[in-house]
């Protein structure tokens, strides 16, 4: 009876010996492909025992993300949720400088100065091995704001009462377009790096096409006195619309006889000259300004989360994107 206890204690060690060889032998098969996907193809061993416990390879976005790239796990965490924080604060930045360099410096420039180091920026992060660098990118790319805003205000201003309502629409569609083709690029691309410089690539294109063939806003020039840049625009527009001498004359006569008011043209413009038209006014400013708080808790808060929505990341942002035209 003592033996038959024996034996059956040996074969259970022995089991249990099996099973924990077993068990090791499945961590360090994860822990070499894990290791291969942080510390790069030739590497022995991981920079970050346990990694496996945080961080798994992503089906979707490849092997090379910003978190792999950074090791942003652990106690580094928190500088990924810290560097979106400070894309935002730049974001705030440009929406309290965009009236003033629009107004100042026109609806054109302001698209062609801050294009450029929103331009550069996005080349650096893409080449950037230093999380730093790519952190002060991000902040700088968040002044795309003023450009992008620009842009609508003078699409706004350069087409008719009639057509107005319609290309500012075509705007919004446009901006649907694009989301929906980054799910389209980021799908093709190796890793992040390559569908940043993709982008980037799509950008030069875009700003070299501003440059050349977008002009400035006449309502713009005609506010600020600058009747001759005006009158160039407007008589260009008329060019490529086919206009007639005579509404051509018109034109011109309306430009020469144009006198803008010299007291409004002075005066500079506060935030606080909203709200000192009446009480009704100040009323429905206060109303939008919720609605829109509202809504950009709802957009932001389902946009910053749609990695973690179930189903496929890049039909999702896709959809994402279609929701916009809704």
């Amino acid at each position: 009876m003592m033996f038959e206890n024996d034996d059956l204690t040996s074969s259970q060690n022995s089991s249990d010996s099996e099973n924990f060889n077993q068990r090791r032998r499945r961590r360090s098969l994860r822990g070499a492909s894990l290791t291969r996907i942080i510390g790069g193809a030739d590497s022995t061993e991981s920079r970050w025992p346990g990694l496996d416990n945080f961080i798994k390879p992503n089906k979707y976005l490849g092997n090379s993300t910003v978190i792999t790239r950074f090791s942003l796990i652990c106690d580094r965490i928190a500088l990924s949720q810290n560097s979106s924080s400070l894309f935002f604060i730049g974001q705030l930045i440009a929406v309290l400088l965009f009236g003033y360099f629009a107004d100042n410096f026109g609806r054109k420039k302001s698209i062609v100065i801050f294009a450029i180091p929103v331009n550069l920026a996005l080349i650096v992060s893409s080449y950037t091995n230093s999380f730093t660098i790519y952190t002060i990118s991000r902040f700088i790319l968040a002044l795309e704001y003023i450009p992008a805003t620009s842009c609508f205000v003078l699409a706004s201003e350069l087409f008719g009462e009639n057509y107005r309502n319609f290309f500012g629409l075509m705007i919004v569609v446009a901006y649907s377009l694009g989301v929906i083709g980054c799910s389209v690029l980021a799908y093709f691309a190796v890793d992040y790096q390559h569908y940043l410089r993709i982008l980037s690539v799509l950008s030069i294109i875009s700003y070299i096409f501003t440059v050349i063939y977008v002009p400035e806003s006449a309502r713009y020039l005609l506010s600020k006195g600058r009747k001759e840049e005006a009158k160039k625009v407007l008589l260009k527009i008329a060019d490529g619309n086919d206009v007639g001498e005579e509404e051509r004359e018109k034109l011109v006569n309306y430009i020469d006889s144009y006198q803008p008011d010299s007291q409004k043209s002075e005066k500079q413009f506060f935030i606080t000259d909203l709200f000192s038209q009446s009480t009704f006014f100040s009323t429905q400013i206060f109303k939008n300004f919720f609605i829109w708080f509202c809504v950009s808790l709802v957009y932001f808060g389902i946009c910053l989360h749609i990695n973690r929505m179930p189903g496929d990341l890049y039909l999702t942002n896709t959809v994402s994107g279609l929701a916009e035209l809704i």
